[in-house]
C-alpha cells in the first residue's frame, strides 16, 4: 500500500487497561511509489521503515506495554517491523496466519488513480460494514477478509488481553482500517477518512460481548495519536 507520514506520539491511557495494539508496518519500497503491493511475502523494510519501527518500539514502551510477544503477518515488511519492536520490548516476534493485507487482485502493483480509486471503493465500503460480499476483481471480498482476520483477533483476545496483558499485532494499513470498522471499534466513516501512517499504533480496548461471534467487542481509544470521537 501507499506511504503515509510517520505516526504522532500515541497517548498513554489514564488507567492502564489491557489493549490490543494494531501496528502498521514501516515503510518499504512500494510505499513512496504509491503502489498497491499486497502480495506475500513481498519486500523488506527500507531504511526509513526500520527507523519508524524503532520509534514504534519506543512508543509502546512509553505506553507501558505489557505484551509478552509481538505478533505479525506473513509479509516480510511486517516481520521486519515486529522483529525491531520485539527487540525493544525484550520479547519474541511471532508470525500469525491470515493477517496479510487486503489482496488487490488485478490491481496489484498499480498506482494509477483509477486503480487506487477502485481499491478504496471496495475497502471503504467494508470499513462501513457494507457490501461485504463484493470482491475486488481477482482479489478477495470483505467476507473473506473478516473470515481470516477475526479468528486471529479472537485468539489474541483470549490468550493475552483477557489474561490481563496487552497484545501487539503488526499488520497492514487497509487491513487495520477494515478490521477496526468491522469490529465496531471505530465509526466506519472515520476509518475511511483516516489512513494509518507507517508504524501508526491503533489502540483497542475490549468493551463486552462481540459481534460476528467474536470474543469481545472493542472501542478505539487511540488512532495513531488521535482520540476518535465516541
Amino acid at each position: 500500500m501507499t506511504s503515509e507520514n510517520a505516526s504522532t506520539q500515541p497517548k498513554a491511557p489514564a488507567e492502564r487497561t489491557p489493549h490490543l495494539y494494531l501496528v502498521r508496518h514501516g515503510e518499504f519500497p512500494s510505499n513512496p511509489l504509491g503502489l498497491l503491493d499486497t502480495e506475500v511475502p513481498g519486500q523488506p523494510l527500507n531504511a526509513k521503515g526500520r527507523e519508524q519501527a524503532s520509534i514504534a518500539g519506543e512508543q509502546l514502551i512509553a505506553l507501558g506495554s505489557t505484551a509478552t510477544a509481538v505478533h505479525h503477518s506473513q509479509a516480510e515488511r511486517a516481520k521486519n517491523t515486529a522483529q525491531i519492536i520485539s527487540g525493544a520490548l525484550g520479547v519474541d516476534a511471532v508470525e500469525v496466519p491470515g493477517a496479510f493485507e487486503v489482496q488487490a487482485g488485478e490491481l496489484e502493483k498499480r498506482g494509477d488513480p483509477d486503480a487506487l480509486a477502485s481499491y478504496r471503493t471496495y475497502t471503504h465500503a467494508w470499513m462501513r460494514g457494507s457490501d461485504l460480499a463484493s470482491a475486488l476483481p481477482g482479489g478477495e471480498s470483505g467476507e473473506d477478509v473478516r473470515a481470516r482476520i477475526f479468528p486471529q483477533i479472537e485468539k489474541l483476545y483470549r490468550e493475552h488481553v483477557a489474561q490481563g496483558r496487552d497484545a501487539v499485532l503488526v499488520i497492514h494499513g487497509t487491513l487495520i482500517r477494515v478490521t477496526a470498522g468491522l469490529l465496531g471499534a471505530i465509526d466506519g466513516d472515520f476509518s475511511a477518512s483516516h489512513a494509518v501512517p507507517n508504524c501508526g499504533i491503533i489502540g483497542l480496548i475490549p468493551t463486552g460481548d462481540g459481534a460476528f461471534g467474536g470474543a469481545a467487542s472493542w472501542a478505539c481509544d487511540d488512532w495513531a495519536g488521535i482520540t476518535p470521537q465516541a
